[in-house]
Order: structure tokens, then C-alpha cells, then sequence
């Protein structure tokens, strides 16, 4: 992919710890950081660890060099914490993103989340749930947030 279109514009996902259907890695202690070891070498654009454990991140971003980003299970608090340590680059939020589209203004207003991801609608090995289907109201955000009023 490098030779094809750049390292600039490679980034990498890894999900350690999190088993996808019958596959588990028993090894991901010694795995994972050997791979980072390796990709520091590529200076491709990012790497993407999502750990709902919480326990590589800090072991893993010791041994990435490049842009980290974290993600799997963060609250806004959580995750401006492992940034602000230096544990990460960046926080991506997956789930929480796709049920509250406006997240970057629920975060900057400290307001709860109102919508929770519907897993029966999303795709699955076994399910694909047509596009046109309509199983997400989103709950807007109040005008008046805008002017500053709401703080939780």
C-alpha cells in the first residue's frame, strides 16, 4: 500500500484484546508491540488501537512513535485524560458518534448523551439491515446552547 500510494496516506487499525467471533489472540503482549516496533519504521500516517480493557494503551504508545490514536469504551473525561497524559493523540469515538452525530457539541456543552447505538440495525456477519430503514431519531440539541445555558 506504501509503494501504491504513499505513507502519508496509510493509517492502521489494531484491536487488540477484543475477540471477533471465534478468533482471540493469546499472544497480543508480545505481538502488538513488536508490530509497532516495525511500523515505526514505515512512518505511516496513524495507528488506531482500540482496547475496551484500557490496559495496552500505555504500553503500546511507549513504543509508537508516530500519531497514536486511541479508542474503544473512552468517555469524554477518560479520554481527555489519557490525551492530556500523553497516552494518545487523539480519542476516536465510534459507537457513541454514530448514535449522537452532534457529539463535539454534546462534549463542548457537557451534555449527556441522549441516544444509544440500536445493534440491531448495524451490520453484522449475519445481518444487514437496509439503508432506508429509519432507526435513528436523533434527539437535537437545544438553541439555547448555543448561548451557553445548558452545562450538563
Amino acid at each position: 500500500m506504501i509503494a501504491a500510494v504513499g505513507h502519508e496516506r496509510v493509517g492502521v487499525k489494531f484491536s487488540p484484546n477484543i475477540p471477533f467471533n471465534d478468533v482471540e489472540e493469546t499472544d497480543a503482549d508480545a505481538l502488538y508491540p513488536y508490530i509497532l516496533e516495525w511500523l515505526n519504521t514505515r512512518n505511516i500516517a496513524y495507528v488506531h488501537v482500540a482496547d475496551s480493557t484500557g490496559k495496552v494503551h500505555a504500553k503500546l504508545r511507549a513504543v509508537y512513535h508516530g500519531i497514536y490514536f486511541a479508542g474503544a469504551g473512552f468517555s469524554k473525561e477518560s479520554g481527555e485524560e489519557l490525551v492530556t497524559q500523553g497516552g494518545a493523540d487523539a480519542i476516536v469515538f465510534g459507537t457513541k458518534l454514530l448514535a449522537n452525530p452532534d457529539l463535539p457539541e454534546r462534549f463542548r456543552h457537557n451534555a449527556s448523551l441522549m441516544n444509544r447505538i440500536n445493534r440491531r440495525s448495524t451490520c453484522r456477519v449475519s445481518t444487514v439491515i437496509p439503508i432506508t430503514r429509519r432507526w435513528w431519531r436523533p434527539k437535537p440539541l437545544r438553541e439555547s446552547w448555543a448561548l451557553g445555558e445548558v452545562t450538563s
